[in-house]
């Protein structure tokens, strides 16, 4: 009954307190939350040892058909290119960075509309259609990468394992793949997908998916996300690929020549020209063209900042909401304490001991605890990013709030001076 004669007299400001309380708690799991990411970001996709010049890697085929062709038709041409891709994967002054964004179709696919290969680029979806079999087909993204581009963008699988690439073969019939994390309930690791890849039928099998927020550059996009993505590696030996399937080996050499060179800043562009150029004598192909991308540099350094300020920035509201949190949750403490400051008197007069007193109003406050706790977890589920230590860091520093709460309430009303106990 004194719990609900409480609650009727001071209920709004209790539901007001616990509301400050459990919006401060939120905006502190918020910063808690970037601060985890805003560091992996610094140490990771952003670590100033990421600073180095990008360079474009193209064939001069590009408008010349008849020349594209005759240079697949012929074994020796071929060589030519997959030596040459081969030697710049094993270059000790240049990170040969191979990415190719390549759809792949996936047989019977059990994901919907959000994986399909124009989703979010403004283009018409195809959706699913039917095979000649009339099997259920959907054109999904893909990533297609290197190892050195995979370790260079500092891809983390969260669970199971990446694909281990000297194993990688395209003609074996069966090649690992590591899914985006939008793929975790849809597939499972050591499930295999029926996939067509360059043109080729391939079965896929999960090793692991990536963690959320997994990203590479690629084509001027400092930060294109795979978390809707499958990541399908490229063989180890494409030269031994080409062998046994020179048309679709072509076209998967091709795919990982056109691409990005890294080099560090000590290098000048005529030093990265001549490292190529060195390779070409050896391995006789000079159908190749470099483009310099200074942007990957200037973004990678542009957003490093800002992510750094906004760090800053975030922390100082955290703190200034922090203090004025504090002060209004003390004046609602002192108007709850004058409101009470009568019955306490009473109470005493009629003789029940300070014990009694603090344990009744002491449910008041276990229940006030409780909806800020309440508060605080819906807020925090309501949120699209989740993660636990935060979360359980701000819960820690509520058991502590709500300690030094009480310890101060409780003081303040065994303070509270009653005819007879006056210097007791």
């Amino acid at each position: 009954m004194e719990l609900i004669r409480d609650l009727r007299h001071n209920g709004l400001l209790i539901a007001v307190k616990a509301l400050v309380m459990a919006v401060f708690a939120v905006s502190l799991y918020t910063f808690g939350t970037f601060a985890q990411s805003t560091s992996g970001a610094v140490n990771g996709s952003l670590a100033a040892d990421r600073d180095v010049d990008l360079y474009g890697l193209v064939d001069t085929f590009l408008g010349d058909t008849d020349g594209f062709e005759r240079f697949r038709a012929s074994d020796r041409d071929l060589r030519t290119l997959t030596d040459f891709v081969a030697q710049l994967g094993h270059n000790d002054r240049l990170d040969f960075l191979s990415a190719f964004d390549q759809p792949v179709v996936i047989e019977d696919f059990r994901g919907d509309g959000r994986f399909d290969a124009n989703a979010g680029s403004g283009l018409a979806e195809r959706g699913e259609y039917r095979g000649e079999g009339g099997e259920r087909l959907r054109d999904v993204k893909s990533m297609q990468m290197n190892h050195e581009m995979f370790a260079f963008s500092r891809l983390d699988v969260t669970s199971g394992s990446a694909p281990v690439w000297t194993d990688v073969d395209y003609s074996s019939g069966l090649v690992p793949v590591v899914l985006g994390t939008d793929y975790r309930g849809l597939y499972e690791i050591g499930d295999e997908l029926w996939a067509d890849v360059y043109g080729v039928r391939e079965r896929l099998r999960v090793t692991g998916f990536l963690s959320p927020g997994s990203a590479v550059f690629h084509r001027g996009d400092i930060n294109h996300y795979l978390d809707d993505t499958i990541v399908l590696p490229y063989p180890a030996d494409v030269g031994r690929f080409v062998q046994q399937d020179r048309y679709t080996g072509g076209i998967v050499a091709f795919a990982m020549l056109n691409t990005d060179i890294a080099a560090s800043t000590s290098m000048t562009y005529d030093d990265v020209i001549g490292e190529l150029g060195a390779i070409a004598a050896r391995t006789g192909f000079h159908s190749y063209s470099l483009q310099g991308i200074p942007t990957y540099l200037v973004q990678l350094r542009l957003v490093r900042q800002i992510v750094i300020e906004n760090f800053g920035l975030l922390g100082a509201i955290s703190a200034m909401t922090g203090v004025a949190t504090i002060v209004v949750c003390r004046r609602i403490n002192r108007v709850l304490g004058d409101h009470r400051r009568r019955w306490v008197r009473i109470c005493r007069t009629v003789g029940r001991s300070d014990r009694a007193i603090l344990r009744t109003v002491g449910q008041t406050w276990a229940l006030e605890y409780s909806f800020v706790v309440i508060l605080y977890a819906v807020g925090c589920a309501l949120l699209p990013n989740h993660h636990a230590y935060p979360f359980l860091g701000v819960m820690a520093a509520l058991g502590v709030w709500f300690s030094l709460d009480a310890v101060s309430r409780a003081h303040r009303i065994l303070a509270t001076e009653t005819p007879g106990r006056r210097g007791r």
